[in-house]
């Protein structure tokens, strides 16, 4: 039975309501409805710290958590014993635990290996890299030295052998010496969230920092795996707390608001010049159409923005089957349709889903850059990070704007512009990439004369002279 546009609106009513809380609390009610009528036999092991769950409710989860297969598989090439072998049943006699030389491998200089060349790294989000980028390994050795050097030890298993709490509060309280960056200031928010990071990498994927947790300390592993986490997400609190700060003290107003958007597609047309002169050139000139003109779904009107990019625009894979079907997780743009096709997880932990199809004017340009430069990916292979420092080097370079330098800003200003077009909550946050609330409490700017309706006439008339 087809769902009605009446029901559709309420339910899209009720997720623009519905608090976190009641969406944690409607996941655990699940959890154990699946669990005592037997639908589900087993949960995983981190369920128990995922939610808040009472003492009493954790008893119950543990007989479910699921357990490893402990049995031994005796293998005899001799035919005459084989069935009594056979019979065997050995589960009662488990592996030895593996001697594990904690002074050798949790030394600062083995995590600092670890974290530098892991390899066992499981993505734990749809649409996540295969693999770490080389960026992201240098920065956690980075961070590897930055709690050596707090707690003054090349010994890990002195981090470990403090509370979460001792912990949290020696991360706190750090000032950082001369010489580094920073110094004589103590890390934000977001820095010190970044080191707690190193954690729980180690808890999760280095066995020897698993079991000396486990058997060489004090702690409850799931107490102290849980309190951690309870830090983290207060270090994220702070985090949003600070950038609302900011955004709160940089008072903007319409018209400066207005010239930075005019400074975006002025650096498109610019661009686009010399976009065929050479291939990194051109490559730099996708990225500011797909900022610009690519936001739009078909026709360039506030009302189809589709996308704000959030440096999503690596690794989409070019494909040229006009009847192409795009399902599941992946990044495809298709150059007969013009069709993009962005779905899985980024930094946003309930995902994204983007789909649409690019402005005509766009299409012919990406078409141009194919049959100029040949390539299996829309941005050849630039990863995000790339992506992100050639846009701000590109914005350094060319422009002066006041409020965009960089992705983080310029999807503050974009927030900022369509709302005050008074695009749909719903089409915005889609765009974006964030719930509505998220959108409308961090991203957009504090603009001092936004109720001004000459100003923002201004604005709507700019957006109609795009139109191609």
């Amino acid at each position: 039975m087809p769902v009605s546009d009446a029901r559709k609106a309420s339910m899209k009513k009720y997720n623009l309501c519905i608090t976190l809380e009641s969406k944690q609390q409607y996941a655990m009610t699940r959890i154990f409805v699946r669990l005592q009528s037997g639908k589900q036999k087993v949960i995983q092991k981190n369920t128990l710290t995922k939610f808040p769950w009472t003492a009493e409710e954790k008893t119950f989860l543990k007989q479910f958590i699921k357990k490893q297969d402990t049995r031994q598989r005796i293998i005899n090439n001799n035919p005459a014993k084989r069935s009594t072998m056979d019979d065997i049943d050995s589960e009662s006699d488990e592996e030895p635990e593996p001697v594990i030389d904690y002074k050798k491998e949790l030394h600062c200089d083995k995590v600092r290996e670890y974290m530098g060349t892991r390899s066992n790294y499981k993505p734990n989000r749809l649409g996540a890299s295969p693999k770490i980028a080389d960026a992201t390994l240098t920065m956690d050795v980075s961070n590897v030295n930055v709690l050596c050097r707090v707690y003054k030890t090349e010994d890990f298993r002195k981090i470990f052998d403090d509370t979460p709490e001792e912990f949290n509060r020696k991360m706190t309280e750090y000032i950082i010496p001369k010489g580094y960056v920073g110094a004589g200031r103590t890390y934000s928010s977001a820095t010190r969230k970044k080191k707690m990071a190193v954690l729980f990498t180690l808890m999760n994927e280095y066995k020897p920092a698993v079991s000396y947790l486990k058997n060489k300390t004090t702690h409850d592993f799931d107490t102290y795996f849980k309190k951690l986490g309870e830090f983290s997400g207060e270090l994220k609190f702070k985090e949003q707390s600070e950038t609302n700060k900011r955004i709160e003290t940089r008072k903007t107003t319409q018209t400066e608001i207005l010239d930075n958007v005019k400074a975006l597609f002025w650096l498109e047309e610019t661009l686009k010049q010399k976009s065929l002169s050479s291939k990194s050139g051109n490559l730099h000139y996708l990225i500011i159409l797909l900022y610009t003109y690519g936001m739009f779904n078909k026709t360039i009107k506030p009302e189809n923005i589709a996308f704000i990019s959030r440096l999503s625009l690596d690794e989409i894979k070019l494909v040229s089957n006009p009847k192409q079907v795009f399902e599941g997780d992946g990044k495809y743009y298709n150059t007969k349709t013009g069709q993009m096709y962005f779905k899985g997880r980024d930094s946003s932990k309930t995902g994204y889903t983007y789909n649409y199809v690019v402005p005509e004017y766009v299409k012919d340009q990406i078409n141009k850059s194919i049959e100029k430069y040949p390539r299996k990916f829309l941005l050849d292979t630039y990863t995000s990070s790339t992506i992100g420092r050639n846009f701000k080097d590109l914005m350094n370079k060319y422009t002066t704007t006041t409020l965009v330098k960089l992705n983080t800003e310029y999807r503050h200003l974009m927030e900022t512009v369509f709302r005050l077009l008074n695009v749909d909550e719903i089409t915005l946050s889609k765009a974006i990439g964030h719930e509505p609330r998220t959108g409308k409490a961090i991203y957009k700017l504090n603009v001092i004369d936004e109720n001004d309706d000459a100003k923002r006439q201004l604005i709507v008339d700019y957006f109609k002279s795009l139109i191609k």
